[in-house]
C-alpha cells in the first residue's frame, strides 16, 4: 500500500489515469486456448509452482504478479510448452526478484536453482532471461492488479478513513488480506477476460461490503474518477464471489412481495366444498338387516330408501300439462295472503306431482 503520506486525492487521480493508460490487455487468451484442457491445465500448474516458490522465497505478492504479466507478455510472441514454458516461468520469476525485491534479499543464481529443485541449470535460466528481454525489447514496467489496488486503496483511506477504518493497524491488515486475494484473482481462468484495474476494483467492493453498506456509492465515485464502466465492475464482482467466496447470485423473485400481499388480501379465498359421501348399497342393507337399530341408523336408513326411490324416478315418467290447461298466476301468493290476512303457515302455490 502506498504511504499514508501519499493520499492526495488529486496526486491519486493523476497517477490512476496515467495507469489506466498505461494497461494492457493480456495476451494470455491468444496462447491459451480455453477448449484445450491440456493447455488450461499446463497453465495451471506453471501457476502453482511459482506460487509455492514465492512463499518458499518469503517475497511479496507483486512479484509473483509482475513475474506471470513478463510471462504473459512474453508468450505473445512465442508459444512454447513442456519444459520451455517451465524454463521461461522461472527466468520470469527470477527477472521480477530483481526488479521488486531489495538487492540484499534477492538470492544467488546458483541459489535459486537450488530452490527450484534442480530443474534447470544457470545456464538455462540464463539463456531464457536473454530471450525474453530480447523479445519483449527490454519492457518489464507492466501494469498489474497490485499497483491498482494500491492506488484504489489509498483514495479510499484518503477521503474516508476515519469513517471506515479508523486506525493504521486495521487499514494495513485488511490491505494484505486484498493483496492475497489478488494473487488469487490472478490463479483463475474464469478471470482473464478482466483487466487489472477491474478486477481490482471488483475486489475492494467486495471487501467494503463487508464494512459498510455504503460500498456501492464508494465504487461509483472511483469509477467516475477513471472513466470505469461501472458494469463491468458488478460482472467481474459476480464473478469473484462465485470463485473465490463460493457465493452464487440470489434470484430474485418474479414480483414484489407488497405486491403479493396485496393481491393475497384482495383475492377473495374459495373454501373447497367437503364432498358427499353416499352410503353404499351393500352397507344401507347391513343397516336395514341389523335387529335393533339406533335413531341415527333409523334415519340413515330411512335416506337410503327415499335415495333409491328418487334414482328410480324417470323424467319421462312425469306428465306435463298442456300450455292451455296452465295455471295463470296474475299476482304473488305472498302478497295475497298478506292482504286478506292468515293464521297458519304459508303454502306454496305450486301443487306437487304425484308420483
Amino acid at each position: 500500500m502506498l504511504d499514508k503520506l501519499c493520499r492526495d486525492p488529486s496526486h491519486l487521480e493523476r497517477l490512476l489515469k496515467i495507469r489506466l493508460a498505461e494497461e494492457k490487455e493480456l495476451k494470455l487468451l491468444d496462447w491459451l486456448k480455453l477448449d484445450q484442457y491440456q493447455d488450461v491445465e499446463e497453465w495451471k500448474e506453471i501457476l502453482r509452482s511459482l506460487l509455492k516458490l514465492n512463499q518458499k522465497c518469503l517475497f511479496q505478492s507483486e512479484t509473483f504478479v509482475l513475474a506471470v504479466h513478463i510471462l504473459d507478455d512474453f508468450l505473445g510472441f512465442v508459444k512454447v510448452h513442456g519444459k520451455y514454458l517451465n524454463c521461461a516461468a522461472y527466468a520470469s520469476y527470477y527477472s521480477a526478484c530483481k526488479l521488486l525485491e531489495e538487492d540484499e534479499f534477492v538470492p544467488e543464481l546458483s541459489t535459486f536453482v537450488e530452490l527450484i529443485g534442480h530443474k534447470f541449470t544457470t545456464n538455462d535460466i540464463t539463456r531464457m532471461e536473454k530471450i525474453i528481454l530480447e523479445k519483449t525489447e527490454w519492457n518489464m514496467n507492466h501494469v498489474t492488479i497490485c499497483n491498482f489496488l494500491d492506488i484504489y486503496y489509498s483514495l479510499v483511506c484518503g477521503k474516508y478513513f476515519k469513517t471506515l477504518f479508523g486506525s493504521d493497524s486495521l487499514a494495513y491488515s485488511i490491505y494484505r488480506n486484498l493483496a492475497a486475494q489478488g494473487v488469487q484473482c490472478i490463479t483463475y481462468v474464469s478471470l482473464i477476460n478482466f483487466k487489472g484495474s477491474i478486477k481490482a476494483l471488483a475486489l475492494l467492493s467486495c471487501t467494503l461490503e463487508k464494512i459498510t453498506s455504503r460500498w456501492f456509492s464508494y465504487i461509483e465515485e472511483i469509477c467516475q474518477m477513471g472513466k470505469i464502466q461501472i458494469q463491468d465492475v458488478l460482472e467481474c464482482r459476480d464473478v469473484i464471489k462465485t470463485v473465490l467466496f463460493g457465493q452464487q447470485k440470489k434470484l430474485k423473485p418474479p414480483r414484489n412481495k407488497k405486491f403479493l400481499k396485496r393481491q393475497m388480501i384482495l383475492t377473495p379465498r374459495r373454501q373447497l366444498l367437503s364432498p358427499i359421501d353416499e352410503i353404499p348399497q351393500q352397507e344401507s342393507d347391513k343397516l336395514l338387516s341389523s335387529n335393533e337399530p339406533s335413531d341415527s341408523e333409523s334415519m340413515k336408513c330411512l335416506f337410503n330408501e327415499e335415495l333409491a326411490r328418487l334414482r328410480q324416478i324417470s323424467l319421462d315418467d312425469i306428465p306435463l300439462p298442456s300450455p292451455s290447461k296452465r295455471r295463470k298466476l296474475n299476482s304473488c301468493s305472498l302478497e295475497s295472503k298478506l292482504s286478506h290476512g292468515f293464521n297458519g303457515l304459508l303454502t306454496s302455490p305450486v301443487k306437487t306431482l304425484s308420483v
